[in-house]
Parts: C-alpha cells; sequence; structure tokens
C-alpha cells in the first residue's frame, strides 16, 4: 500500500500536481457529509438510520473508486502504449523528412492526412489529463477522474436530485421552476437544485406533519362518533391518503372534512342533552327507581351511535309508558265517577263509602295499574249490587205506591181498600224475602234513598227491626 502510494505521489508530482489528497479531499468529504445529513433528515431518519446510510455510502463509493481506479490504469497504460507507437511513428516520418521538401511532393498527400490524424488523436489524448478532484483516503493513495467521468457523476447527481425534486412536486401538487441560465452540469446548478430540494423537503415536512394532525384530529372525532372507519374519509380522500398526497387540496378536504365531523358532534351533543332533560323530567313523573336510573347512566357514555341510540330507546319507553300511566289516570278518573253515581244510586251513606274512601283519595303521582284494577273490582260489584237491586227497586215503588195511595186518600174508598189491604201485605212479604236474600248474598245492609219523580223519602223496611243506617 506504500509502495501504491509513493508511486502515485510520484505520478503526481511527474504532472506538476505535488499536494496531500487526504487533506484536500477533507473539506470535500465534509461539505457533502452536511448535505446529506440535511437531507436525511428532511426525510425523516433518526441517527442510527443515516449512520446506516454512511456506511452504504463508504462501501459503496469505495467499490466505485476501486473499479474506476482499476479501469483508468488499463486506460493509462493504452494510452501510453500509444503514445510510444505515436512517437515511433513521428520518428519515422522526420526521418523520411528531407530539408524544405513539402509533404505533399514527398508522400503525395499521404503524409499530410497521416499527420492530421495523429493531430486529432494528440488532441483525444491530451484532454485525458489528470485532475485532483475526488475521493477517498481509504484507498491508500489518491483517486483521479477524468472529465467525461466527472460529467457523468455530476449529471447523475443532478438527475437524482430532480427525481427527487419531482417526487415531493408531485406529493405537494406544485411545480418548481428551475434554472436555465446555466448548464445544468455546473455547479451554480446543482447548488440551486440542492437548496430548491432542501426547501421542498422541508415543505414536504411541515405539510405532513400538518396533515398528519388533522388526519389524526379528525379519525378521532370519527371514533368518538362511532363512525364506520371506511366512512370516515370519502373514496377519493382514502386513495389520496394512500398515496401520500400532501397538496394544499388534500388539506383542505380534510379540514372540512373535520369541520363536518365537528358540526356532527355539536349537533349530537345537543341532541342528546335535549333528550337527557326529557328523561330526567319522565323520571320524575313516573317516579322511576333509583336503580333503573344508574343502569341507565352507565350506559351511556360519549356522543357515539350506541349512546344515541341507548337515549332513543330510553326516551320511548318513557313516553310510552307515561301514555299508558295519563290513560289510567283518565280511566281512574271515569270509574271513580261511576262509583260515586253506583253510591248514589243505592244510596250508600258515608260511612259505608268508608271501605274505598283511601282509594278514591289516591293522587295522580301514586297511581299505577293495581290501583287501576282496584278501581274497576269496585265498580264491578257496585253494578252487580245495581242489577240485584233493581228486582228490590220494584217492588219498593210498587209499595211505596201503595202507601202513597192510602196517603193520599185518608179514609179510601172501599175499593181502595180492599187494594191495599190485598196488595200492601203482598209486596211486604215479597220484599221482605228478597231483601233477606240480597243481605245473605252481599252481605250488606239492604238501604234506599229516594227514586224518581223527584221523591226522596226514607222508610223503614222492617218495622220490628229497623236499619241503623237509613235516614
Amino acid at each position: 500500500m506504500a509502495e501504491s502510494s509513493d508511486r502515485s505521489g510520484d505520478a503526481v508530482r511527474a504532472n506538476g500536481r505535488d499536494f496531500n489528497v487526504q487533506l484536500a479531499l477533507q473539506p470535500v468529504v465534509a461539505d457533502v457529509l452536511e448535505q446529506l445529513t440535511e437531507l436525511w433528515q428532511a426525510f425523516g431518519l433518526n441517527d442510527e438510520e443515516q449512520l446506516q446510510q454512511k456506511k452504504l455510502l463508504v462501501a459503496t463509493i469505495k467499490k466505485s473508486c476501486q473499479n474506476r481506479v482499476v479501469n483508468w490504469r488499463k486506460e493509462v497504460e493504452r494510452a501510453t502504449t500509444r503514445i510510444a507507437e505515436l512517437e515511433t511513428e513521428v520518428q519515422t516520418i522526420t526521418a523520411q523528412f528531407q530539408g524544405n521538401e513539402s509533404l505533399d511532393e514527398l508522400c503525395g498527400g499521404a503524409l499530410r492526412d497521416r499527420l492530421a490524424a495523429l493531430e486529432m488523436e494528440f488532441k483525444f489524448l491530451d484532454s485525458v489529463r489528470w485532475l485532483d478532484v475526488l475521493l477517498l483516503c481509504t484507498f491508500g493513495g489518491s483517486a483521479h477522474v477524468v472529465p467525461n467521468q466527472v460529467r457523468t457523476s455530476r449529471l447523475a447527481e443532478v438527475t437524482k436530485l430532480r427525481d427527487q425534486l419531482s417526487l415531493m412536486d408531485r406529493k405537494l401538487g406544485t411545480t418548481s421552476v428551475l434554472r436555465s441560465d446555466v448548464s445544468i452540469l455546473s455547479e451554480d446548478y446543482k447548488a440551486a437544485l440542492q437548496e430548491i430540494v432542501k426547501n421542498k423537503s422541508r415543505e414536504v415536512h411541515t405539510r405532513r406533519a400538518a396533515l398528519l394532525e388533522a388526519v389524526s384530529e379528525c379519525v378521532k372525532l370519527a371514533q368518538e362518533l362511532q363512525v364506520e372507519p371506511d366512512h370516515t374519509f370519502a373514496p377519493d380522500i382514502n386513495d389520496r391518503l394512500k398515496k401520500r398526497d400532501l397538496s394544499v387540496g388534500m388539506l383542505q378536504k380534510i379540514s372540512l372534512r373535520t369541520v363536518e365531523l365537528r358540526e356532527l358532534k355539536v349537533n349530537r351533543e345537543l341532541r342528546l342533552a335535549e333528550m337527557i332533560g326529557q328523561i330526567h323530567e319522565l323520571w320524575r313523573e313516573l317516579q322511576i327507581s333509583e336503580e333503573e336510573r344508574e343502569r341507565f347512566r352507565e350506559a351511556v357514555r360519549g356522543v357515539g351511535k350506541a349512546t344515541l341510540a341507548s337515549c332513543e330507546a330510553e326516551l320511548t319507553r318513557l313516553q310510552r309508558h307515561h301514555k299508558r300511566f295519563a290513560a289510567t289516570a283518565v280511566e281512574v278518573s271515569k270509574l271513580r265517577n261511576a262509583i260515586t253515581e253506583h253510591w248514589d244510586l243505592l244510596g250508600y251513606s258515608s260511612d259505608q263509602r268508608k271501605y274505598f274512601a283511601s282509594m278514591m283519595m289516591k293522587p295522580d303521582s301514586e297511581l299505577s295499574y293495581k290501583v287501576f284494577r282496584a278501581h274497576e273490582k269496585a265498580l264491578e260489584r257496585l253494578k252487580r249490587q245495581t242489577s240485584i237491586m233493581r228486582e228490590l227497586i220494584i217492588y219498593v215503588t210498587k209499595r211505596e205506591e201503595i202507601l202513597q195511595a192510602r196517603a193520599e186518600h185518608g179514609v179510601p174508598d172501599e175499593r181502595t181498600r180492599l187494594r191495599i189491604e190485598r196488595e200492601l201485605p203482598k209486596y211486604t212479604t215479597i220484599l221482605l224475602n228478597r231483601i233477606a236474600k240480597y243481605e245473605n248474598e252481599t252481605g250488606i245492609p239492604f238501604c234506599w234513598k229516594g227514586i224518581g219523580n223527584g221523591i226522596r223519602a226514607t222508610f223503614r223496611v222492617k218495622e220490628s227491626n229497623p236499619c241503623s243506617t237509613c235516614r
């Protein structure tokens, strides 16, 4: 390796370029690494990934330079051999050239054409001059690149930068304007292109962060609202997200979707608040137990579809129950009126009505199906009593007519007297038997007040055993 370094140093000094290649390459390598580091950071590579990239870059450059050194050593050997051949041929031509003889006269034009060809080849070989441009100290010697390889390398770098710029433009939905006043292989063009790529990388990073924030907020809102994942975004937005579209239009679409979800959340919160208010009011009216209320509270969380469905179901259940309750209250009121009418018809006294007074006085807030059924049963019993008493009332009315006739006539005529003597005992006996049967079946002493035509009279059915409840 040292011998190779000495030979390279001798070759450099022979060409008039006596300098330390390692020191010359250090600032170039440092500048390249700095630019690459900025690009790596712009693309989001961490320290470990950057170190891996450096190792990969060194290995790639090392292998490339080794191949270049081998190829150019072969090229130098070929050029050296060819130059020796040309020198021999020139010496031969010079030896043949005598005094002031023209080349045309000497060789008939053939020598002139040969010299022209040699001149062109010399110019080509002269263009293959060593340039102290590049690279690595890891080879134990210096590496040299000829101009056409420098151009090839520069073109590859520029092409790569332009590809990166084109990719970022597609993501951002922009169009970059490149310099047209300089050559694409010039250092100025490369520097300008690197600056544009750097700025675009920064813009991509910023735009990506903004898009991630917007998408995260949108997805969070969709999860809160329990929106299906496939419906969080429109199909075209999903396709553009997969392509990592970072354009302004994409951000605007995400922002609009976020606004829609926010409005949906606000509207749903208002709807839930309204329903919960109605539910609490119905809880109080219907006197729902605390256990049922707590079960409902545990099932209601957030503003999702499940919460909305739970509130709607609970409100519907309570409203249906409230309608039944309201209908029950109306029915109970009707039953109470009917019971009161039957009490009046049957001549129930205040004491007789006390057995059902507690039910009749229950407030609406305490009404239930049990209370409703109690009223129904009470009315059914009173209706049965009324049906049984109708026959009794017929005989009572008949007897009352006879008694009324006797009272009106004072001393009745013979016909009236005979009718009273015949019919009064008859109806009295029938009535007494019927009353006894009624009292045995119902367990209630018979007592009746007033019937038809405004007659409000009190009478005793049994004179020997008067009814204590009659007035």
